[in-house]
């Protein structure tokens, strides 16, 4: 009438193998792997491709626990391996933590996500030589990716960002007008609009953008950069922005393990590609 323990536990490890493997609870680590190899590749110049082809050739590759290969689905109008979720969670730990640059995850994205997105946020890619420079505005976010002269980037030093350059109307994203430029200048020759106002609040340190030259005859200025106001929320689209006026700051890992590393860069023929190894770290130095 009853079954007996004896008789079941043979099975046990059979029914756990296969409870481990039910969709849904594929082992992912919640803090990522201890490396992690990247190929990423995005078509970003559509001007000579169809609309119905153009997010053909996109593609990322990446680890979550095994290789994740993944690209755009345009049934679906979503990512064919769940890229989308399973980067949040290697890119946050369980403390909130950033275990990467908020730009490498977003720039990750645009390989699993439809067309209309790099054009909703304005993606620009550059190229002076082997050094590349990507930027984009991803929900009020505007975000730099610059590489050196040889087309690396260090996720410790070659991401900036600048939060609330553009707001929220209806679903769409315009830019603020304190970033947009205007008539009058602030010292140093930037143009600002006539509500631009002045903080008394230092902002060299959270604004590592180019600094101006000083001749050996001048004396250091006591006083402090002028922080730009954002303004009003206005109609223009995001790649109005004037970048020269954005406050970006480092975009580094903020967890207490995070990925460091270098990342190769590429363009060519309207398509982005990126390339390398990162690998987990611990400890303050970023």
């Amino acid at each position: 009438m009853f079954l007996s323990l004896r008789r079941i536990k043979p099975f046990t490890p059979v029914l756990l193998s296969f409870l481990f493997l039910l969709p849904g609870t594929a082992a992912f680590p919640a803090d990522g792997t201890d490396s992690n190899k990247v190929s990423f590749r995005f078509v970003y110049d559509f001007s000579d491709r169809p609309a119905d082809v153009r997010s053909q050739g996109s593609a990322l590759t990446w680890n979550a626990g095994s290789a994740v290969k993944d690209s755009f689905d345009s049934v679906s109008g979503a990512s064919v391996s769940s890229s989308t979720r399973l980067l949040k969670s290697l890119w946050q730990d369980k403390s909130g933590g950033r275990t990467m640059p908020d730009g490498l995850r977003a720039l990750l994205l645009f390989a699993v996500s439809g067309p209309g997105m790099a054009e909703r946020d304005a993606l620009n890619v550059s190229a002076d030589g082997k050094k590349i420079t990507v930027t984009f505005v991803h929900r009020g976010t505007a975000y730099m990716i610059e590489t050196d002269d040889r087309g690396f980037a260090d996720v410790s030093v070659s991401f900036r960002k600048a939060e609330g350059v553009a707001g929220n109307r209806g679903g769409v994203f315009y830019a603020m007008s304190g970033f947009l430029g205007g008539d009058d200048e602030l010292p140093g020759g930037e143009s600002v609009s006539a509500e631009q106002t002045m903080s008394e609040s230092s902002a060299q340190e959270n604004s590592p953008g180019p600094a101006g030259s000083v001749s050996e005859s001048e004396e250091p200025s006591s006083e402090q950069p002028a922080v730009r106001d954002a303004g009003e929320l206005t109609d223009r689209p995001v790649g109005e922005l004037d970048w020269s006026l954005l406050p970006l700051e480092a975009d580094i890992p903020t967890a207490a393990a995070y990925y460091s590393g270098k990342l190769r860069l590429t363009q060519k023929d309207g398509i982005l590609c990126l390339r390398g190894t990162l690998r987990k770290k611990s400890g303050e130095t970023r």
